[in-house]
């Protein structure tokens, strides 16, 4: 047809030229004067527009590239995701998915081969190049720093563990040295999965806390507002193990990833993540390629090179996290925390170890960004062929340390005996005896009082512990799987309520006369 046209706006006649190249004389005469083609004409009747199915083989263009090829299913499941977003409830028919594949020739069906997620070794030189070569793709280098996003699940038991090292009584001089001592603590603690995800500018999105249970409970929860205002952009859930799943997983970016982080436009998002299964589910991938979203999966055993989150965020938040928890005395009585413990705990060590710093330091040191393959290579993790030794090595002079001029402020009895040292004239004995014990005795009850206060603390938060709450279940909105503050507002409302409404025991005073009980 376009040789036919060529050879009519170069001085042939339209008769001879639909001759020549056996068009029919009436299909050429609608050309020329301006018709439609049959593909153009039928795109008017396409369920998607032309645009949009660009766009959808862009996206398996991409996914192919990171590892995860969509299925036919996958695909047609994202148009009709596409449909529903432009208010179209019309199905798609029966071989939608056959006329898709035909109208886009730069994608094709291939048989899919899967890979052994569990491999020795892992972390090798190969699959970090496999990697980066996903991320240097011309589809991928345009995705600002803003739009690039890692999430991850962290898992935090409610306690503390008792591995660390401890202090105790040294033995007799010449008996055999212990190697250990005792701490009692629960042996069985229940787990809490929290989804958090953080961008290459180093800002983070407000998290996901997956609790254990069948649902989520108002008495989990601070009872004072203020306290519980700290939370009000958190989503909650709960699971019967603690742990995520395809819905949890689906729901997160739905309702809380894609709303968040809305670029506006056309701008794509890319979205790097382990390989977990609530990750790389129909339903999540469908919902990602209707709303503009690449995601990568990393390769099987290499977050702790590969994912910022691991390498630099999530170290310094635990640390942080068991530093709040001995602060509540729960190592030292052998409790494990509950659960208003756990968010106290855990919103602080989050302020100290999710910081801007730590972020943009686990993107640069991963080398996801800027990108750069020689982060992740140099790696002590990845496996590398052992290097032969330098004939000579230079000397090196070592460095004199210099000698520290801060001196630390003294504090109680030892500040007490500097500042009569740098203030006395003369002296007698008895004078610098009674300075001596009064310095003793005020570093004695220092020790003390810091001691009763830990005590008073843990003491307190384990009688809060105990003191029966009601129990209200925190009912979320019907269309949503996470529950807000707002649900817990609710919740705890219910249960004030029933409190009041609950009649109260006439309370008897009890006479004692010798040792004889009265009741009145």
């Amino acid at each position: 047809m376009q040789s036919a046209l060529l050879a009519v706006q170069n001085g042939l006649a339209a008769a001879a030229a639909s001759k020549q190249y056996g068009i029919p004389r009436s299909t050429l005469r609608g050309r020329l004067s301006g018709a439609d083609t049959l593909k153009q004409s039928a795109a008017d009747r396409q369920m998607l527009s032309p645009v949009q199915e660009a766009e959808l083989a862009t996206w398996v263009k991409i996914q192919e590239l990171l590892g995860q090829a969509p299925s036919h299913f996958q695909i047609r499941r994202a148009a009709e995701l596409i449909l529903q977003q432009a208010g179209i409830t019309t199905t798609l028919g029966k071989n939608w998915t056959t006329g898709f594949m035909r109208r886009n020739t730069c994608i094709d069906t291939f048989q899919g081969k899967r890979l052994e997620n569990k491999r020795a070794n892992a972390v090798t030189p190969d699959n970090i190049k496999e990697l980066f070569e996903v991320l240097k793709s011309p589809l991928l280098v345009n995705v600002r720093p803003q739009h690039r996003y890692n999430m991850d699940e962290t898992g935090v038991a409610e306690g503390v563990g008792t591995n660390g090292k401890h202090v105790g009584a040294a033995g007799e001089p010449g008996t055999k040295k212990k190697r250990w001592v005792y701490v009692k603590g629960r042996q069985t603690r229940t787990w809490i999965s929290v989804l958090e995800c953080v961008n290459a500018e180093g800002n983070c999105l407000t998290p996901v806390v997956v609790y254990t249970g069948k649902s989520v409970q108002q008495q989990w929860f601070p009872q004072n507002d203020e306290e519980l205002q700290e939370y009000v952009s958190w989503n909650f859930t709960a699971t019967e193990n603690g742990w995520t799943c395809n819905d949890i997983g689906h729901e997160w970016l739905t309702k809380h990833f894609i709303p968040l982080t809305n670029p506006g436009g056309k701008e794509w998002r890319l979205l790097i993540m382990d390989g977990h299964n609530s990750h790389v589910s129909d339903e999540f991938m469908s919902t990602c390629a209707a709303n503009r979203v690449f995601f990568c999966c990393l390769p099987a055993h290499t977050s702790h090179v590969t994912q910022p989150l691991d390498v630099a965020v999530f170290s310094p938040f635990k640390s942080s996290y068991r530093k709040h928890l001995e602060e509540f005395g729960y190592e030292d009585l052998g409790s494990a925390a509950s659960k208003q413990t756990f968010l106290y705990c855990y919103n602080r060590a989050r302020k100290e170890a999710l910081t801007a710093r730590n972020i943009r330091a686990g993107w640069k040191t991963t080398g996801l960004w800027p990108v750069d393959i020689s982060k992740a290579l140099n790696s002590p993790w990845v496996t590398k062929e052992a290097a032969p030794l330098p004939k000579e090595t230079a000397k090196t002079t070592p460095l004199k340390r210099r000698a520290s001029i801060c001196l630390p402020t003294p504090r109680g009895g030892g500040e007490l005996l500097k500042k009569f040292d740098n203030g006395r004239g003369k002296s007698t004995r008895d004078t610098r005896m009674v300075m001596r014990k009064a310095a003793k005795s005020i570093d004695q009850k220092n020790t003390e009082l810091a001691i009763l206060q830990i005590e008073k603390k843990a003491l307190e938060r384990q009688l809060e512990d105990l003191r029966p709450k009601k129990r209200v279940k925190v009912v979320p909105d019907k269309n949503k799987r996470f529950a807000q503050i707002e649900d817990v507002r609710k919740a705890q409302a219910i249960a004030i309520a029933r409190e009041k409404s609950k009649p109260r025991a006439t309370a008897k005073r009890v006479i004692s006369l010798r040792g004889t009980c009265i009741d009145l």
